[in-house]
């Protein structure tokens, strides 16, 4: 089966630089962005980059820096043995400090080579700006005993946030996730979500409205 999408994991590490094709058709990306992904509690993230093609497979995607430096990859060395229409391209993970000193705020460019023998390029803006973590009220850090299902989850507002994102994980999978709007600062679980005796990491994520994503995050129990 072809993959619609694709999403992968890149060092920074300075890339050798490309030229597009001289011939060949142009084509522009759609819905690209740059984000901060950064889990305060942990101080750990990483810089998200997405684009989408209008219809043409892409076979590999370069990330360009304001200082026109090529910072991210995916495809590697060689073209994807498919094309792929969506491409997330996430960076290695690290510090706050070390995310901000190697990636630059302003003008990102994205260029892709096409299955067609043509090409893709697009940009997107890259800001610094982060919000303030939400505080999580229920449930708290090291809880026990917690039910698995009909429990409210809790927390404070964070200003300026034009969304949150709940997230639960047990083990190696993702038991939850939801998006709920600015207003909202609870969220019921539902039944059948989460598995009985396991450990469980609940993640609240503020989105702000430059697309930069701060998490604060707790681990606890359930019944």
């Amino acid at each position: 089966m072809i993959k619609s999408s694709l999403v992968g994991s890149a060092l920074l590490a300075a890339l050798l630089a490309w030229q597009p094709a001289a011939q060949g058709p142009f084509h522009e990306l759609g819905g690209e962005r740059i984000y901060i992904d950064y889990n305060a509690t942990a101080d750990e993230g990483a810089v998200v980059v997405v684009a989408e093609s209008s219809g043409v497979g892409m076979s590999r995607a370069d990330v360009y820096s304001p200082l026109d430096q090529a910072v991210l990859r995916i495809g590697g060395p060689t073209n994807f043995e498919v094309g792929v229409n969506r491409i997330e391209i996430e960076s290695a993970e690290g510090e706050l400090a070390s995310i901000l000193e190697h990636f630059p705020q302003g003008t990102y460019s994205i260029r892709s080579r096409t299955l067609d023998g043509g090409f893709a390029s697009g940009t997107a803006e890259f800001s610094h700006e982060l919000l303030a973590p939400p505080s999580i009220v229920y449930p708290r850090d090291g809880m026990i005993n917690i039910p698995s299902s009909g429990f409210v989850v809790q927390w404070t507002a964070v200003q300026g946030a034009e969304g949150y994102e709940v997230i639960m994980e047990q083990g190696d999978s993702d038991g939850l996730s939801v998006t709920v709007p600015a207003g909202q600062t609870e969220f019921q679980i539902p039944a059948g979500v989460l598995i009985s005796g396991m450990r469980t990491i609940l993640e609240i994520v503020a989105i702000a409205p430059n697309g930069n994503r701060t998490a604060a995050e707790v681990e606890f129990a359930v019944l």
